[in-house]
């Protein structure tokens, strides 16, 4: 049986509940060389537990070329407030076309109060296929809704002061006004 026999048939073991015997299938293909067996059987792995193990497998399909695998590096990395290691990957999946990675450097950059490099990262992305916002296309642009986030928010008359918006709500508020400049629709 070849790696990708193995894969697939590790799916339908899957599907079936089976998954003892296609974590077996996935670990032989991903030995065998198997970028997707890698991904399954980091995924198998995840399910039971072994952390580390997934870990492995995780990274090893990544430095392969799985895109998923880079993007699930990148969200761990920055989970763990590893600005730097989600960087990486998130490079990495967008130096393969992938949106969300460049999504994900549009964010980091964002975040670091890199607007221009935001805004510049957003573009990219909605070429590349994303759904999140572009920015410039009617009247608002990224960077203005980032910097809000970035205002001071007026006191509450206590002398405390909570955040004016998150970062999400302010891409949510570009994307609004992106698709709203094109009558609604995406």
């Amino acid at each position: 049986m070849t790696p990708d026999e193995m894969v697939r048939r590790g799916n339908e073991f899957r599907a079936q509940g089976r998954l003892a015997k296609a974590r077996r299938l996935y670990r032989k293909a991903a030995k065998a060389g198997s970028v997707q067996g890698m991904w399954s059987y980091s995924s198998a792995l995840n399910h039971v537990r072994d952390r580390a193990g997934a870990d492995e497998w995780c990274r090893r399909a990544a430095e392969h070329g799985h895109v998923v695998a880079m993007m699930s590096l990148a969200r761990q990395r920055r989970a763990a407030g590893d600005g730097d290691g989600a960087e990486r990957w998130y490079r990495e999946a967008a130096g393969h076309g992938s949106a969300a990675g460049m999504v994900g450097l549009a964010r980091l950059s964002a975040e670091r109060g890199d607007h221009r490099g935001a805004e510049e990262w957003f573009r990219k992305s909605t070429v590349a296929g994303s759904e999140y916002p572009s920015a410039g296309h009617s009247g608002g642009r990224i960077s203005d809704s980032v910097r809000a986030v970035d205002a001071p928010a007026p006191s509450r008359g206590d002398g405390s002061r909570e955040p004016r918006r998150t970062l999400g709500s302010a891409v949510a508020d570009a994307w609004r006004r992106h698709r709203d400049g094109f009558g609604g629709g995406a």
